[in-house]
């Protein structure tokens, strides 16, 4: 009776995949050749008819190439198609970024599934904003089923986020629809509306497709002034007798709402700054800088309280705010000649501000605190929030728009040292206003104190800052709305590190500051649409702190 002898099969596929390879790299009993632009490989017929059923089908009948030995496989990428030989004699594949779609092609033709498998879950994991587009082309075009409802399930998830990027208007008419149409959005219909209209007039050949999409609209869960908005601007909506019969059946007689349109969150700035105004310690005024002129203008004279001193600085309802050594000043920057009044004192020495909700929060900077300060303009007083969990030092403090359509304001306070560990930590901690309560967001990717943010298009940005070994310059971490995670963006010619601030004025974001406790002299350009950044001005002759800029609308 025979009986069984154990083997280890995984190492005999292993050791048997290894010899493969040394016979190939040797030429030993190679018996075919494939070609592919410059590349001519040797190879071996039974391990192409063993991985590949294209190969296979060749191999097996009387064709030209079995007969020839040989096969040139055209318009195709070359270095794509040693990396299918190579992967059918180790297993084994390596793709960069940009020949992913190229790899998945060869892949596909010659049949390898385990290979185009394997790029799509490695293309699953790593699905995010940057590359969720070109993802779903490549699940769309070579029938990735898994993967393509991966990406599709993302979308719905991140809608009104995807709905930005301008590969959004270049989605088929079925993808368009089936997003419309998932029960995730049911309660998003504005939204909805706002993105279907951006992607009809992206080609006046959809204006065919409107009717049967606008059924994906419950017209009545669309606000009621950006229902009159489109009747009168949109043309793709006023030109249509179906689309007005359903927004008159929604709205009847409802004719004193006043139009207005809407915005999607990662698309229109809220705030329409247009200088970024620095407190000169030199010649004691403050100066406005115009980023599109790259000229400077004196525009009034600093209060003496604040020369020399650290200050911070916040604009709210044409009022320019600033807090030094804890006293808090004010002056409406609207009037000529205005002058400065002195307001309430904080208990805080030095702290970093925002404004939120008619309010000015303040953290501690230069020292350990779970201490935040707010202060009320209609009260002249200060008073205490709940304090945070953990006592931080250079943490960041910014806004973050956390509703589509009320703008829901949070209070966020990011990164900086830990008191217990000495070391910078990635928490992210966020107050609500409305509840009076600190909640954990999502963590950053790397671990920052010193660094600095800003809330652009309604998507918060963090750049530099220190990580606990070194500065981070070569990337920026980004918060869109509704979502679990921050994204990180590699940065291009990025020096800031630490001690700057940041401002988003029309469609830019600027640095003011960099590595100079009191010089404020550098001035840098980030693009987000190119993730570029680029030295706009040095000025020699600034000298002031770079928390006591701030963005104004002159």
């Amino acid at each position: 009776m025979e009986q069984r002898i154990e083997i280890n099969k995984s190492e005999f596929a292993l050791d048997l995949l290894t010899r493969f390879s040394e016979l190939k790299k040797s030429n030993k009993y190679c018996d075919f050749i494939i070609r592919a632009g410059k590349q001519e490989i040797p190879v071996h017929r039974c391990v192409l008819a063993a991985n590949s059923e294209y190969f296979d089908a060749m191999l097996s009948h009387d064709t030209k190439e079995n007969t020839e030995g040989e096969v040139e496989i055209k318009e195709v990428d070359p270095e794509c198609v040693v990396k299918c030989v190579d992967f059918m004699y180790s297993g084994e594949a390596v793709v960069s970024e940009e020949k992913r779609r190229d790899l998945m092609h060869v892949a596909h033709m010659l049949r390898l599934h385990k290979l185009y498998k394997g790029i799509a879950n490695f293309l699953k994991s790593r699905l995010d904003f940057t590359t969720f587009f070109s993802t779903r082309e490549i699940a769309r075009l070579y029938d990735c089923e898994n993967l393509l409802e991966t990406c599709n399930e993302f979308a719905v998830k991140n809608f009104e986020a995807i709905a930005t990027f301008e590969g959004f208007k270049k989605l088929e008419l079925d993808c368009v629809k089936l997003f419309l149409s998932s029960k995730v959005l049911n309660k998003k219909n504005t939204i909805k509306l706002k993105a279907l209209l951006m992607w009809i007039n992206h080609d006046s050949e959809r204006m065919s497709a409107l009717n049967d999409t606008m059924k994906l609209i419950e017209w009545r869960n669309v606000s009621l002034s950006y229902r009159k908005y489109v009747a009168e601007n949109e043309p793709a909506v006023s030109g249509s007798t179906e689309c007005l019969r359903e927004i008159f059946k929604s709205v009847f007689d409802d004719s004193h709402v006043e139009g207005a349109d809407v915005t999607l969150k990662y698309r229109f700035s809220r705030v329409n700054y247009t200088h970024v105004v620095l407190l000169d310690n030199n010649t004691e005024t403050l100066k406005s800088f115009d980023p599109c002129g790259k000229t400077w203008t004196d525009m009034r004279e600093m209060h003496t309280e604040m020369v020399k001193k650290f200050c911070s600085s916040v604009s709210m309802d044409e009022y320019l705010y600033v807090f030094s050594n804890k006293k808090t000043f004010r002056m409406n920057y609207s009037v000529h000649n205005a002058e400065w009044e002195q307001l309430a004192d904080s208990t805080t020495t030095s702290m970093v501000v925002v404004a939120l909700n008619g309010i000015i929060y303040g953290k501690e900077y230069g020292v350990f605190s779970n201490c935040v300060e707010c202060y009320d303009p209609k009260k002249n007083s200060w008073n205490f929030i709940p304090n945070t969990k953990f006592k931080t030092v250079y943490s960041a403090i910014g806004t973050l728009d956390d509703d589509e359509i009320i703008h829901t304001r949070m209070l966020v306070i990011i990164g900086g040292r830990d008191m217990l560990s000495l070391q910078s930590t990635d928490r992210v901690a966020q107050f609500d206003p409305a509840t009076s309560s600190w909640s954990d967001a999502p963590s950053l990717r790397v671990a920052r104190s010193e660094a600095s943010v800003v809330t652009f298009n309604s998507v918060m940005y963090v750049f530099g800052g220190h990580d606990g070994s070194k500065w981070v310059t070569d990337s920026a971490e980004i918060w869109y709305p509704n979502t679990d995670a921050w994204q990180v963006v590699q940065l291009k010619n990025f020096s800031p590190t630490y001690y700057f601030s940041l401002f988003a004025i029309h469609d830019k974001i600027y640095t003011v500051g960099n590595c100079e406790w009191e010089s404020a002299r550098y001035i840098h350009e980030y693009n987000p649409a190119t993730e570029k950044c680029e030295l706009l001005a040095d000025f020699k002759d600034i000298l002031g702190y770079p928390h006591s800029s701030v963005a104004l609308c002159i």
